[in-house]
């Protein structure tokens, strides 16, 4: 199972018969389908999460959870 970011351009046409936009069809064949989605894009970037970091700054929201927790527990980047 893919979930793929939509890119204008980004699927060659060998991989168009693969891409749906039905979740059943998806879970029903596992790593024979490609899901896309759209979202805005975060201007965001790890060398800006290190520093939030190093400063003892907040990087949630900008992390999953477990990755901000251990960066915290094994005191990344301080």
């Amino acid at each position: 199972m893919a979930i793929v970011l939509r890119i204008p351009g980004a699927f060659p046409r060998e991989v168009w018969p693969r891409i749906t936009l039905n979740l059943r069809e998806l879970l029903a064949a596992p790593a024979g389908k490609v899901m896309t989605f759209s979202m805005t894009p975060l201007a965001i970037s790890s060398t800006a999460i290190r520093a939030l970091a190093a400063d003892g700054a907040s990087n949630r929201y900008l992390t999953p959870d477990p990755v901000t927790e251990y960066i915290r527990s094994h005191r990344l980047y301080s």
